[in-house]
């Protein structure tokens, strides 16, 4: 047994003692979203998860902070930022959480991580709710760098990699559950598409969210002018509208929702991406859709090693080229370019998640600054 492995089994054995605990201090007088936020602040993600399945714990819908203060119900604003609260404790143990998949060294230690993250972003999917998919996506981004590593390790089975892979496709991480996301929190049935592609949908949604984007920005100019600005101006804006797509301009449910188009600036993040996201207003995320990259990465380097078998001992990418060349078909002729690209990324040890990745570039830059 690996030394990871056996510092979880030993964590567990004690967990039916922290399970009474915390149950006797919440009993009657918390809630179980508060109940788990005790928890999650408390123990590690192998103890966490293993009380969900203790308890039965369901986990909280998640809202938009924007939501709970401008389209909530009264009666549901209080549990409404309970759960907002567990959402951030949450997202602050996944940054506390991510550095055991990047420490792991042996491949058994690593699929066991990958699946606990893998788990834990499932349970979190189910209610679909703003904070939700976003947390869901940041434990998917964790638990990628680990296969990777699974993936370029030739003496670990391949079926095993294929099988964490799998996990990966899910309905909630979709354009069509982004666009579901994005009607619940405005509180309309505002963005539609007449098709059921991932790209289209993709395309109309940001169309939709560029025409509101494009009128709240002229509101903002007519509140500033008084009202007095030209008619050159309301023509432009009237011009790029009709661009995005025809009809958008004149929509009614567009104009009265204008308000849900006024999001924070990516400029602004200072911290990691998943905790603003989170903590903030960043609606348009879900119109370009937040599958974590390193999916798609992964897939191609997944093919390559399946039809090749192994690696050239040539590890450029005249060297990854070169081999393909082989098994390659038309549809594929390019794909040893990922797949050398996310092969050299694990093999240096910056295939991380983007919040990792975040914090390695923010490290660098102030190395590079003194």
């Amino acid at each position: 047994m690996t030394k990871t492995a056996a510092v979880i089994l030993m964590n567990l054995t004690t967990l039916a003692l922290s399970i009474s605990v915390l149950l006797s201090v919440s009993e009657g007088s918390q809630s179980d979203i508060k109940s788990m936020q005790i928890f999650v602040e408390q123990n590690s993600l192998p103890e966490f998860l293993e009380v969900i399945e203790e308890n039965k714990w369901k986990a909280p819908f998640i809202s938009s902070q924007w939501y709970v203060d401008n389209r909530a119900p009264d009666d549901k604003r209080a549990e409404m930022r309970e759960a907002r609260e567990f959402g951030s404790a949450l997202v602050c143990r996944l940054e506390e959480w991510a550095p055991m998949m990047i420490s792991a060294k042996s491949s058994e230690d690593i699929e066991l991580i990958s699946n606990m993250f893998l788990q834990l972003a499932e349970w979190l999917a189910v209610p679909k709710g703003y904070g939700n998919l976003f947390l869901a996506a940041k434990c998917q981004d964790i638990a990628s760098s680990g296969i990777g590593r699974l993936l370029v390790d030739l003496n670990f089975p391949l079926a095993r990699v294929e099988k964490l892979m799998k996990k990966f496709d899910v309905q909630w991480n979709t354009s069509s559950m982004c666009m579901e996301v994005l009607n619940q929190e405005v509180g309309a049935v505002l963005f539609t598409s007449n098709s059921k592609k991932e790209a289209d949908i993709i395309e109309d949604m940001g169309r939709i969210w560029r025409t509101g984007s494009l009128l709240l920005n002229a509101q903002k100019v007519a509140t500033e002018k008084k009202g007095k600005y030209s008619k050159k101006y309301k023509e432009k804006v009237k011009a790029r509208a009709m661009n995005y797509r025809g009809g958008l301009f004149e929509s009614s449910l567009i104009r009265s929702n204008l308000d849900f188009f006024d999001d924070d600036a990516f400029s602004n993040i200072t911290i990691s991406p998943t905790s603003s996201y989170i903590n903030g207003k960043y609606h348009a995320k879900y119109t370009v859709g937040f599958r974590p990259t390193n999916i798609n990465k992964l897939k191609a380097l997944l093919i390559y090693r399946s039809k090749v078998g192994f690696f050239p001992k040539d590890t450029s990418m005249e060297g990854f080229q070169k081999l393909w060349r082989s098994y390659k078909t038309k549809e594929t002729e390019y794909l040893y370019a990922p797949a050398w690209g996310t092969f050299r990324s694990i093999q240096e040890g910056t295939f991380l998640d983007r919040d990792s990745l975040f914090k390695l570039d923010e490290k660098r830059l102030k190395e590079a600054a003194n």
